[in-house]
Parts: structure tokens; sequence; C-alpha cells
């Protein structure tokens, strides 16, 4: 199933800079996005064309950005900012 990104964006307001998106490179911000609307890893790597090592790699480099050990944390940390 294919997600349209563009409209995701629009109704959740992920298009908004914020402290935490700001340190973080533009693929790792779309990552994080699609991991805050709660989408797995596999649907992630195909709506974003990547395998699933690459997603779990850019997680991986999120949650050390972001001072967090989890998938929760992060999206937390995310909406909050």
């Amino acid at each position: 199933m294919a997600i349209d990104v563009g409209m995701m964006e629009s109704v959740s307001g992920a298009a908004r800079e914020t402290p935490v998106t700001r340190q973080l490179a533009p693929r790792e911000r779309e990552v994080l996005h699609l991991l805050s609307i709660g989408l797995p890893y596999k649907q992630i790597a195909s709506e974003l064309e990547l395998s699933m090592g690459t997603i779990r790699t850019y997680v991986r480099r999120l949650y050390g950005k972001l001072h967090v050990n989890c998938r929760t944390e992060a999206v937390v940390k995310y909406l909050v900012s």
C-alpha cells in the first residue's frame, strides 16, 4: 500500500521545523515522520524505496541524535517539541 507523504504532511503538520528536526538529515526527518504516524519499518522501507537494513540504520542514528532508546521515546520527543 503506497502512502501519499504529501497528504500526511498536510494532515499531521510534519512540515513544521522543530528543534528536534533541525539536527537531523532530510532523510532522517522523513523516517521520523513515518515512524510518528505508526508505520512499521517494512512499510517505511517500501514507501522510501529503501531496504529494511537501511531503515534500521536510519532509526539507530535517530535514536543516537535524539538521545532516546526506543521508537516511542523518539516519536514523543518529535511530537512534543
